[in-house]
């Protein structure tokens, strides 16, 4: 993975950004399709320094529902720190309010800092914007 940070939480438009340790996607007013797919797309996209692929590693799914937008970068950190010792597919739901419904999206993949080869481990933080949530 090459070097290249995210600034931010904001999302940025529909472009992956990598850094040292994370590849990431985000996209704006996407569909829940675009989101899987994206997914995919960097799991086969993703390589060690010797170009060796990636293996994703998951002992469970997780979703978390955040009531708090504001919340949500707690919730964040809280279930990237348990993937280092419990890799997973997370996801995480903020939802905002707005008026006609949207879909933010963030798609990150770790690479794992303990594993000796190539594992990976995925988060999607899930944005609908005009979603009643009751």
């Amino acid at each position: 993975m090459s070097a290249r940070r995210s600034g931010g939480s904001a999302l940025l438009g529909s472009s992956p950004l990598v850094d040292s340790d994370a590849t990431r996607w985000e996209g704006r007013g996407v569909r829940a399709e675009a989101v899987a797919r994206q997914m995919a797309t960097l799991r086969q996209g993703v390589g060690d320094e010797e170009g060796y692929a990636l293996t994703r590693a998951s002992v469970m799914n997780l979703i978390a529902y955040v009531s708090v937008t504001a919340d949500a970068q707690r919730v964040i950190a809280a279930v990237d720190e348990l993937a280092v010792r419990h890799p997973s597919r997370a996801i995480v739901l903020a939802p905002e309010p707005g008026g006609g419904f949207a879909l933010d999206a963030e798609v990150v993949l770790h690479r794992h800092p303990m594993a000796a080869h190539g594992l990976i481990f995925e988060r999607a933080l899930l944005r609908p914007r005009g979603a009643n949530p009751e």
